[in-house]
């Protein structure tokens, strides 16, 4: 069975000279062990675009999470 993996794809040229903020995100990822946050589970450098791998959220992001259901209560 194939392992699903989710990748974000950040296009160098979008970032107006702002490449610092990634190499800062990936530093910072590599640190983070939560149950709560996707393991970042490789970075690829091309000319043009940077490639973070995570491990698969399969009920999407927080955000859009938030956006269907509301805040959740500390609860949860």
């Amino acid at each position: 069975m194939a392992t699903k993996l989710a990748v974000k794809e950040i296009d160098k040229e979008r970032m107006g000279g702002r490449v610092d903020y990634v190499y800062n995100e990936v530093s910072l990822l590599n640190q983070c062990e939560h149950e709560n946050i996707c393991e970042l589970l490789e970075a690829h450098e091309s000319p043009g675009y940077f490639f973070l791998v995570f491990e698969y959220a399969p009920f999407g992001d927080l955000f859009e999470f938030i956006k269907q259901t509301g805040i959740p209560g500390e609860a949860n």
